[in-house]
């Protein structure tokens, strides 16, 4: 309870219906010194105070001495016409209202001030004071210059402008090390309040520039250094996190790619993660406040005594005395709030997956459509306001000649006079849930409650697709993958915490293998083949006439997604043939000596030569080949398809017979006889011919 001895009535108007307002002013340096009094320092704009009166009563115009504070005192106190009416007085609810300034302080460790500036509040451009409450976030410089010397902060707190001496919520150390030495948060109480950094020369030792002989852990002198409790601890470090590396496209792939995908085709990349990591100390505080407490009372003892007057008889005469009796009690007041002692919330940075499939071995993914967890952190835990103790006048009370025991009443005056310990916990506010309430509370502050546990991202978050497997990586198996996730730590963190990063384990291999197929075929010129017994196990090639080969690139490869029997033209390189005999183009314009590779357009499947006169009679096998787009130099083959991933071509043989044949041939006459009716037959038919 905080008194104010007088207010100043600047105005009072009859509203009728025997309403009667009346205006007091209080001084701002009265009201806020009241305020403190009742243990209110840390009021906040617009909180509800109520006011009540203090009464004197006179007799006859002499003050009785007694002061009445609370309504049931005052009407006891008299034996009242009408008691009801002094409730108007009691309990009338005010909306609090007041801006003050809020100062930032420089001193040294000598204890000389060196700077002091107004911290101003833009939002309101008239006084640039702060409401009552709010809160003020202040951030000092490491080091400083002064008078051509190097300065480093080792020591800042926080000090009521009403108590110039106080040094509450005191950080010291290396700013280095301890980012709150710096970083100030802090609400505007009674009167304003100041935040004050002392810096020291470089190498020199810190001295206090307010020492105090006596230390203690509360200001007022009257509340224990709070103690720890068993901490409230969660974590979630571990990701859960997983990634792979499939065909294109995601959900319809065409490949396996554990079996096999070709170059030239593409690829994604998928990994999928908790959307935050977090962990947590949340550190019960406690202590005791202990006050005096003087009470005091005055007793009327009245009794009779017998006396004998001068004619013997007995007189009894009315005797009376006033005794005042004090003690002090003491009033102890338990008090626990919470303070976030470890705070470390991590949001994804990106991902990054390598296989050597990958676009130059490896992506690198970075979140979309992602939005890491907001959450605000005010650090002002701790007593929020005491209560004031102040003496006690208990009533007056007649009683007999010996005074009754009053201990107890005084014991229980004191411990209603005395309230209870205001505090406030640290606060933190996470995607809008409350997880440590921040508000005043009587004693005791509430218990946290939990960080809501991460959930797993999308499949779209951490997703690139497109990748080209690039046409000069050779065939390979099982080509291994790894992976790392990172985490960036947000701001506004508590007592550590840096980025961190993890392996992502169980990521899928990919095999390369680039399909290639050749499965040949020439023209049979049967038609013009003029041996009496044809070889039919070979295409016949006549001299002197055009032949054909068939390069198609479609073709049976592995049972497997995305090959089968299709057509491969997509990863073919080359495509050659090679005779063992000369050859000329279909309209001889180009001449192609024996055993020499003719390179064929890989778009062409159907290719015309023609055979030289020259060529020698008899059996030859052509060969063919088709070289995939990934062959490396020391490139080998495998008969019409590259099945085996150790082969990047694939090659193909067909047997032929080179024939000559008689054209223009004329037979005149036949000497030999033993042709018979045939040789009579032929001069007959030259004699009709010759016209015989």
């Amino acid at each position: 309870m905080g008194i104010i001895d007088r207010l100043e009535q600047v105005d009072e108007k009859d509203l009728g219906n025997g309403v009667l307002r009346t205006k007091f002013k209080v001084p701002e340096e009265v009201a806020s010194k009241a305020l403190g009094e009742a243990g209110l320092e840390e009021i906040r704009e617009g909180d509800t105070i109520y006011i009540s009166s203090i009464f004197d009563v006179l007799h006859w115009g002499i003050p009785t001495g007694v002061r009445y504070y609370d309504l049931q005192g005052i009407k006891k106190a008299e034996r009242w016409g009408n008691d009801r009416e002094f409730g108007q007085f009691y309990d009338i609810q005010v909306k609090y209202s007041s801006f003050f300034p809020s100062y930032s302080i420089i001193k040294l460790s000598n204890g000389s001030e060196i700077n002091r500036k107004k911290i101003e509040n833009q939002s309101l451009p008239i006084h640039l004071n702060w409401p009552v409450g709010s809160t003020i976030s202040h951030t000092f410089e490491k080091e400083i210059d002064h008078n051509g010397k190097k300065y480093k902060i080792y020591k800042s707190y926080i000090q009521g402008a009403r108590k110039p001496n106080e040094q509450r919520f005191q950080q010291d150390g290396d700013p280095d090390t301890n980012p709150r030495l710096t970083q100030r948060n802090y609400t505007v109480s009674l009167g304003g309040t100041n935040v004050v950094a002392v810096y020291k020369e470089f190498g020199g030792p810190p001295q206090d520039p307010n020492p105090d002989p006596d230390p203690k852990p509360d200001p007022n002198g009257r509340c224990t250094a709070p103690t720890r409790g068993t901490p409230i601890e969660a974590k979630t470090m571990v990701p859960n996190v997983s990634a792979k590396i499939l065909a294109d496209s995601r959900g319809n792939e065409r490949f396996d790619v554990s079996r096999g995908i070709p170059t030239s085709e593409a690829l994604y990349a998928n990994a999928v993660a908790l959307n935050y990591l977090f962990q947590n100390k949340f550190v019960p505080m406690s202590g005791i406040c202990t006050y005096e407490v003087p009470v005091t009372k005055t007793f009327t003892k009245t009794w009779t005594e017998s006396t004998k007057g001068p004619d013997g008889k007995t007189n009894l005469e009315e005797m009376e005395e006033e005794e005042t009796v004090s003690e002090t009690i003491t009033v102890k007041r338990p008090y626990s709030y919470w303070v976030i002692d470890n705070l470390e919330v991590y949001k994804i940075r990106q991902a990054e997956l390598k296989n050597e499939a990958l676009p130059s071995g490896g992506v690198t993914l970075e979140p979309t459509g992602y939005t890491p967890p907001d959450f605000e952190v005010a650090r002002n835990g701790g007593v929020a306001g005491e209560p004031q103790p102040r003496s006690i006048t208990l009533p007056p009370q007649t009683v007999g000649k010996n005074l009754p025991t009053y201990s107890g009443a005084f014991k229980s005056a004191a411990e209603q006079a005395i309230g209870k310990v205001k505090v406030r916990n640290d606060s933190l506010i996470f995607k809008g849930n409350t997880v440590m309430n921040g508000d005043v509370t009587d004693e005791r502050g509430p218990t946290p409650g939990s960080i809501p546990l991460p959930f797993l991202i999308n499949e779209n978050v951490l997703y690139k697709d497109r990748q080209l497997i690039e046409s000069h990586k050779a065939n390979a198996k099982d080509v291994s993958s790894t992976g790392t996730i990172y985490y960036d730590i947000l701001p506004n963190n508590v007592n550590g915490g840096s980025n961190q990063q993890f392996p992502i384990n169980g990521i899928n291999s990919v095999t390369i293998h680039t399909p290639i197929v050749i499965y040949a075929m020439v023209s049979d010129d049967r038609e013009h083949n003029q041996k009496t017994k044809p070889n039919l196990n070979r295409s016949s090639f006549i001299l002197d006439r055009p032949f054909t080969v068939y390069m198609p690139t479609t073709g049976k490869h592995r049972d497997i997604p995305g090959y089968g029997e299709r057509d491969f033209q997509k990863y073919f390189r080359s495509k050659e043939v090679k005779f063992p005999f000369d050859a000329y183009s279909a309209d001889r314009s180009q001449f192609f000596p024996k055993s020499t590779w003719i390179s064929i357009p890989v778009s062409q499947e159907r290719v015309d030569f023609s055979l030289p006169v020259w060529v020698d009679e008899g059996d030859y096998t052509i060969e063919f080949r088709s070289t995939a787009e990934n062959a490396p130099s020391d490139v080998t083959a495998q008969r019409n398809a590259n099945l085996e991933l150790a082969h990047h071509r694939a090659a193909d043989m067909i047997p032929i017979e080179v024939i000559g044949r008689l054209y223009d041939f004329k037979i005149t006459d036949i000497s030999d006889f033993n042709w018979g009716a045939t040789s009579s037959a032929i001069s007959e038919a030259f004699k009709r011919k010759a016209g015989v």
